[in-house]
């Protein structure tokens, strides 16, 4: 994609100053480098159609690439809960709540250096197709993709190590999943109502998997390292299981 507009955003929170209060409900793809904080977030859901309280703009800004920009502390709240709790910029992290329901979110790549996806990050972003994870990330946590109908794939990086409770559930789009060697713990219900996935693909031997596939669908073709159709035939009951070299399918 060629962006529509590319802007360095050299001091954090200066992103507003830089597109129009016209222009930002009418650009429907952006680049951006440099930092970012809460204030810059905050514009950006608004250009995707979502507000800090989660009510509706006229944002239409389906494309966004962040990779090399860098998320810092500061700047206002990007996102305020019906209780009144502001959620603030932290470092390295693509806060929780921080791009949920963006109604127009089609793709996003994020910053090169983040190092965890907080929870409910993207939740409800039905529009989302498409997301690059970088290698920098360890842990995605509760429920940051729950909702997310539109995507059919996703790449979990070899550095994750960690996908918590929720995390892609009811991403009903889903039709193959890759759960990388380096993954030591999946929470309950992670992939629970992705009831379309057809393959799902093991590089590693887990001992945590009795109540991860909840998908509703027993025809997933359960894909596990040589040597250990044993080990998973007591989780995957009613599924085909296939042994196939992680490093060489």
């Amino acid at each position: 994609v060629s962006p529509e507009r590319t802007f360095n955003v050299e001091k954090a929170g200066t992103l507003p100053d830089k597109i129009s209060e016209v222009d930002m409900y009418k650009i429907k793809s952006l680049k951006l480098s440099g930092v970012l904080n809460g204030t810059d977030i905050l514009f950006l859901r608004k250009m995707m159609g979502v507000s800090e309280k989660g009510a509706a703009t006229g944002g239409q800004l389906e494309y966004l690439d962040i990779s090399d920009t860098k998320i810092i502390e500061g700047g206002d709240g990007y996102y305020i809960s019906s209780g009144g709790f502001s959620y603030d910029t932290s470092y390295d992290r693509i806060g929780t709540y921080m791009f949920s329901r963006a109604r127009a979110l089609k793709t996003i790549l994020l910053p090169n250096g983040v190092t965890s996806i907080g929870g409910d990050a993207f939740s409800g972003c039905t529009g989302l197709t498409s997301i690059n994870i970088p290698g920098s990330v360890t842990t995605i946590e509760g429920d940051a993709f729950s909702g997310c109908t539109s995507l059919t794939t996703i790449n979990i990086p070899s550095s994750v190590t960690t996908i918590w409770d929720d995390a892609f559930r009811g991403c009903t789009g889903l039709t193959s999943i890759n759960i990388p060697g380096s993954v030591t713990t999946i929470g309950a219900n992670a992939f629970s109502g992705c009831y379309r996935l057809s393959s799902v693909y093991f590089a590693g031997c887990y001992t945590w998997l009795s109540n991860v596939f909840y998908c509703g669908n027993d025809n997933v073709k359960i894909y596990v390292p040589k040597g250990s159709k044993s080990h998973y035939e007591q989780f995957f009951l009613d599924n085909e299981i296939i042994e196939y070299e992680p490093n060489n399918e």
